[in-house]
């Protein structure tokens, strides 16, 4: 569950929420209705706060063209207590009309300044017109509710793979099926099979299918930014024919399961 923000354009910059306030705002004519950075961020903050309610737990600004456009990445806490996840969404606006005002929602989301924008779950797009501001609060509130509930799926399969064990030669065999179909080039075969064979992190180390879940998502994080989204996708739907075992259906250590 990640929200991701790249800023990898000659002209984009890291930004805080504060300088995002002082960008100059364009004027408002009869065809253009210019959206402040930090209300877009404001709004979206307010509405997901309302839906769930959660806080936010960490947050990254980028901007290009001098500030004229903006990117954000925002993280939000768990929901509850027991859980483990929680929702990402992406933002991105601009001032000269080169992007509409968007949000992108779901367990992952991806916001880059060379324009790639995606969620798992929901995206919305407003353009600078009429009431805009408006607009973006129904999109928004709508929006909250249904990333929440298509959320609530992905976070449970992520649960009920730490009760699925894992072998080194199925953790292996599921690494090869992610080869075979495509989405796992060889160096990121290597990086998840060394990620498996020693994990950083002390709860990827239970030899589950999340763990092997984990060292594929971060032999992934290398996979071009336009194709992650994508990739990520074919991981989940992987592990989640694994745990209902349409696939690795022989234990390859030996006998059927």
């Amino acid at each position: 569950m990640t929200a991701t923000l790249v800023l990898d354009t000659a002209d984009s910059r890291r930004a805080t929420y504060e300088s995002l306030g002082e960008v100059p705002l364009p004027r408002k004519t009869a065809t253009y209705t210019p959206v402040p950075h930090q209300a877009l961020i404001d709004l979206a903050l307010e509405k997901f706060s309302a839906a769930l309610p959660v806080e936010i737990d960490r947050a990254h600004y980028g901007t290009a063209r001098d500030g004229r456009q903006m990117f954000a990445a925002l993280q939000f806490k768990a929901a509850r207590p027991a859980d483990r996840w929680g929702v990402c969404v992406g933002l991105r606006n601009s001032y000269d009309m080169s992007l509409s005002a968007s949000a992108a929602m779901g367990a992952r989301v991806f916001v880059c300044s060379n324009l790639a924008f995606s969620g798992s779950t929901v995206t919305v797009m407003r353009r600078h017109t009429g009431d805009v501001m408006g607009a973006l609060e129904a999109l928004l509130t709508g929006a909250a509710g249904r990333a929440w509930d298509q959320f609530g799926a992905v976070a449970a399969d992520l649960d009920s793979f730490m009760a699925v064990p894992m072998t080194d030669d199925r953790a292996h065999a599921m690494m090869g099926v992610g080869y075979g179909r495509g989405w796992l080039k060889p160096r990121a075969l290597a990086r998840a099979a060394q990620y498996w064979a020693a994990p950083p992190h002390p709860e990827h180390t239970e030899g589950t299918l999340y763990s092997v879940y984990q060292a594929l998502n971060h032999a992934l994080k290398r996979a071009p930014v336009g194709a992650q989204l994508e990739t990520h996708a074919s991981l989940h739907s992987l592990a989640v024919a694994v745990r209902d075992r349409r696939v690795l259906t022989i234990d390859v250590d030996g006998g059927e399961e």
